[in-house]
Order: structure tokens, then C-alpha cells, then sequence
């Protein structure tokens, strides 16, 4: 067995190079882990778009007055995947007023009639008094809020000095919160009352656009006690066209309410799924998937449907592109996966950038390290009295010569001890390139051109990290001079 006092004196100076070693794993394990998450990333993105590929690729266009018969003339029923655009009959929406919402009733003419919508919700907001505490020391103020508020204040009578009261109001004339009222499913209809619409699918129609009201008090008295018990045109102003309070905004105190109101009324409908009955879209269905998705993703894959109502003539200025009459089942699927796409890319940005930290960590830590080894043979090699006194015997020094033979590791050592700065692009290139080529192999069976288009540029990367590497060096292995570089 070696003297490890053999391998500390053939060491040298070199002993501070194993520093370096810790640095190897860490860049080796990021670089690792980070392609290894990025094929499973890879794959379920593909276990996602592409039964959206096959969706769009597969739907028929259907008819907004016959929902037998496709655009084309082709008969459809039921299990069928398609493309529906249609505008939607009004005379088919949910009339709204103020009896929709309880504790409205009073407010008569609230609308200045009854507004056809498919769904409206009610917002109710309340001042309550907040407490803000910093340490020991805790201040009280009036505030909007869509809650009741707290109710157990650590300085009562500071609150109560400060706000006039606390939040405990056991009666309330309308809920505090926000309230949803829809159309039941099956009422509203495309025009012509072909397609309808289910209860999840008029649940899924956002209210997001502000309702007019009209003022029907130009006497407004406020109220002494807020909140009100009830709440009337007496007792209620009109604020801008589309608030309902109960306080005039120079005189606001604690209790008081204030209603807004929104509401869908699309003029349009799209959809892109697959029918569960005539003249009627499915909320949910599974799209069978090819011999390769299968050992990928499983067998089938559940989707939802995907829907745009389009915007009426009132709300064009609101709308979005992917709404608009022009929009087409890309622009729908788009719409259903711009929500997470972002998620996607960043996650994928992520995983490069760790490829190529820890390439980066990889590279810069050969060059000392094999420097190191690369002196340790020189020394045995060129000054055997180093193991005068030593325990080693000659079967185990060659042995121990045998195993540094590293000519090409000190050369590659002697590239990166003695010109640093070529890590970072040798880095960046060949972890770029090796990222592109991993992330390529779960799209390869499924979207051909695309993977071979994502290897092709890692190839690419890849010679262009062997130029980088041919530039910094001469064929002996030593470092050219500026002027040949």
C-alpha cells in the first residue's frame, strides 16, 4: 500500500486544486438534473398541446342553422369534434332588474328597465374600520372592504374613538361580497335556436363589463343609521352611472354600502369540441391519441371545451382579438393555452440557464484540476527522487504512471487555467446545444419537423463550440498567439 505522505510530496503545490472538486459535482449534478427535468417538462407539454393539435386539425365546421349537417354538407351527430361560430340571439338572454338581487327590490327602475344578459354580478362593498398595528401601537381608520371586517380590535375604545364603532353589524340589507346570477341552461341560444348552451357552459361566461344604472332620486337623503335596514331610492344615490351607495362621498361613515354591478351579453359564440348531442357542445370529452402518445400520455386525454363568447356592439371597444368575428380554432386553442404558456417558457428559460451554470461549473473546474494531475505525472516522471524513502515499490509507481497518463487533460487544463474567459461562451454554446437536443426527443415522433428543426440548431451550437475550442488552441494543444488567433 502507498505512504500517503508519497502522494502529498508528488502533490506539490497542487494541493489547493481539490477545492475545485466539490465545484465538478455541483456543475456536473445541475447540468444533470436540469436535462432530466427538461424531458419531463418536455413531455407534458406534449401530453397537452398536442390533443389541441389534433382537435383543430380534426374538427369539422359546423352549421349555425342545422346541427345535422356540417358547413361542408357532411352529416355530424354526437362524438364528433367541431368548430362552431355563430352570433347569439338576444331575445334568448336572461332578463336582469333590481328583483334579481335580493334586497334590490325597493330600488325601483334601478336599470331603467330590464338588461338582457347571460349573466351579471353584483359587487357589495362596506366601509369597515381597520387596524393597523405596528408592535404595541395600533391605529384605527375607515376603509372600503368587500368582508364584514374584524370584529375583535386589541384597543376597543381607540377604534371606537377613532371610527365611531366597530364592524358588528348584526343586519345588513344586502350580503356583503360579490353575487353571480345566470341563465339556466339551455335558454340562451345561437340565433336561429339551433346550438344552446349548457348550465357549465353559461357558468363559465365572465361578467366583466360595467352596467349603466339609472338615477331615479334627485332628492337623496342619507340615511342616520348605516348600514341602512333596508334600502330604497329614498335612501340610495346613483355615483358615476355605475355605483349604488348609500353615503355621499363627502359624508362617509362607518357601515356604509356601496353595490356595482356587471354583466356578459356576448353577441357571439365560438366554440371548439366535440358534440354530446344535436345542437350542443359537451363540457368535457376525451380525444383518443396515436400508438406514440399512448406509450407517452396514456391511452386517451380528457379536454374542456373551449369557448369564446364574442363581444356585443356596446363592448368592441373591450374585446379580444381572440373574440373578435374573425377569430379561428387557432386563435380559440391559443386562447386556452395563453394562460399557462408563460408558466412554460419560464420554466424552460430556468432549465437552460441551469444547463448551462452548471456546464459552465463543469468546465471551470477541469482546468485546475487536471492542471493539478497533469503536474503530479510531470514530477513522477521527471523527478523519481521525490519517492526516495517512500514505501512504494516499483510495480505500484508504474502503476500510479499509468493512471496519469493525462496528456490531453493537461492540455485542455492548460486552455482554461490560462485563458478563462473562454468558459463562459464554450458554456453558454455547448449547454445550448445539448438543452435543445434533449428537449427535441419527446416532440420527435409527434411534431417531426419541429424536433428535427430544435436538433439541427443544437447541432449547430455544437460546431460552433468545436470552432470556439479550435480557435483557443494549437494542434500540439498549446494556446495560439493573439496574432494567429
Amino acid at each position: 500500500m502507498a505512504d500517503p505522505r508519497t502522494y502529498q510530496a508528488v502533490a506539490g503545490s497542487q494541493g489547493p486544486n481539490s477545492k475545485f472538486f466539490p465545484l465538478f459535482i455541483i456543475g456536473h449534478f445541475c447540468f444533470s438534473v436540469s436535462l432530466f427535468i427538461t424531458v419531463i417538462e418536455e413531455k407534458q407539454a406534449v401530453c397537452k398541446l398536442e390533443p389541441g393539435y389534433t382537435l383543430t386539425e380534426s374538427a369539422t365546421d359546423l352549421n349555425c342553422f342545422d346541427s345535422s349537417v356540417a358547413a361542408d354538407g357532411d352529416a355530424v351527430g354526437p362524438g364528433d369534434l367541431g368548430f362552431l361560430s355563430c352570433n347569439l340571439d338576444q331575445g334568448s338572454f336572461r332578463q336582469f332588474n333590481e328583483t334579481t338581487f335580493s334586497g334590490l327590490g325597493s330600488v325601483f327602475n334601478l336599470f331603467g328597465g330590464s338588461v338582457p344578459a347571460i349573466a351579471m354580478t353584483m359587487q357589495v362593498r362596506i366601509v369597515v374600520c381597520k387596524e393597523t398595528c405596528r408592535e404595541s401601537e395600533c391605529s384605527y381608520g375607515l376603509q372600503w372592504s368587500d368582508s364584514m371586517g374584524e370584529v375583535a380590535f386589541r384597543s376597543p375604545s381607540k377604534a371606537l374613538m377613532e371610527c365611531g364603532g366597530g364592524n358588528a353589524h348584526t343586519q345588513l340589507p344586502v350580503l356583503v361580497g360579490t353575487h353571480d346570477e345566470h341563465a339556466a341552461g339551455g335558454q340562451v341560444t345561437t340565433e336561429g335556436g339551433v346550438w344552446s348552451l349548457s348550465n357549465m357552459q353559461v357558468h363559465r361566461v365572465p361578467a366583466e363589463y360595467p352596467v349603466t344604472l339609472s338615477d331615479g332620486n334627485a332628492t337623496f337623503v342619507q340615511s342616520s343609521i348605516q348600514p341602512p335596514n333596508s334600502i330604497d331610492r329614498s335612501n340610495t344615490k346613483v355615483l358615476e352611472s355605475s355605483r349604488l351607495v348609500t353615503c355621499d362621498p363627502a359624508s362617509e361613515v362607518l357601515g356604509c354600502l356601496e353595490m356595482t354591478f356587471k354583466k356578459a351579453s356576448p353577441s357571439s359564440f365560438r366554440a371548439l369540441g366535440q358534440l354530446s348531442e344535436y345542437g350542443q357542445f359537451g363540457d368535457s370529452f376525451t380525444i383518443p391519441q396515436g400508438s406514440f402518445e399512448q406509450h407517452l400520455c396514456g391511452a386517451h386525454h380528457e379536454m374542456s371545451l373551449v369557448m369564446c363568447p364574442g363581444s356585443g356592439d356596446d363592448e368592441a371597444s373591450n374585446a379580444k382579438e381572440s373574440c373578435s368575428s374573425s377569430a379561428t380554432r387557432d386563435d380559440l386553442l391559443n386562447l386556452a393555452w395563453s394562460s399557462s404558456s408563460w408558466e412554460v417558457w419560464l420554466a424552460r428559460l430556468c432549465l437552460l440557464a441551469a444547463a448551462c451554470a452548471g456546464l459552465t461549473m463543469v468546465l471551470a473546474s477541469i482546468g485546475p484540476l487536471s492542471a493539478g494531475l497533469g503536474q503530479m505525472q510531470e514530477q513522477l516522471i521527471e523527478n523519481p527522487q521525490v519517492m526516495q524513502g517512500s514505501r512504494v515499490s516499483p510495480e505500484e509507481l508504474r502503476a500510479l504512471r499509468a493512471r496519469l497518463k493525462l496528456e490531453d487533460s493537461m492540455a485542455q487544463g492548460r486552455i482554461i487555467s490560462h485563458r478563462p474567459l473562454c468558459i463562459i461562451p464554450i458554456a453558454l454554446v455547448c449547454g445550448a446545444s445539448c438543452w435543445l437536443i434533449v428537449a427535441s426527443l419527446p416532440w420527435l415522433m409527434v411534431r417531426l419537423w419541429y424536433s428535427l428543426a430544435l436538433i439541427f440548431i443544437g447541432l449547430c451550437f455544437c460546431c460552433c463550440t468545436c470552432c470556439l475550442c479550435h480557435r483557443r488552441t494549437s494542434p500540439d494543444g498549446e494556446e495560439e498567439s493573439s496574432e494567429e488567433a
